[in-house]
């Protein structure tokens, strides 16, 4: 078991860090959630090329919803202020 630990820690401490770094956003562990880095993820490469495009809809649909939210939040606030100027 030990020879294997040392051939396994060899073998990671062999390994360059930004090959390291560069396979976790390939795998999509790291890669920023604002959606830059979406084309370094390997799978929207080669193997399923239509998923980045339904990757960036998603997101922008996500997007939206989060906007439409702020702005009901915010016509609410302003409905609360204007009642509460007519009770006056």
């Amino acid at each position: 078991m030990a020879v294997c630990l040392e051939w396994v820690a060899n073998a990671w401490y062999s390994l360059l860090k930004e090959l390291i770094k560069k396979s976790f956003k390939i795998c999509a562990v790291t890669t920023s959630t604002d959606g830059n880095e979406d084309h370094l993820i390997h799978c929207f490469k080669h193997v399923i090329p239509n998923d980045l495009e339904l990757l960036r809809q998603a997101r922008a649909e996500e997007q939206l919803a989060e906007l439409i939210e702020e702005i009901d939040l915010a016509e609410e606030d302003m409905d609360d202020f204007n009642s509460d100027i007519s009770i006056v």
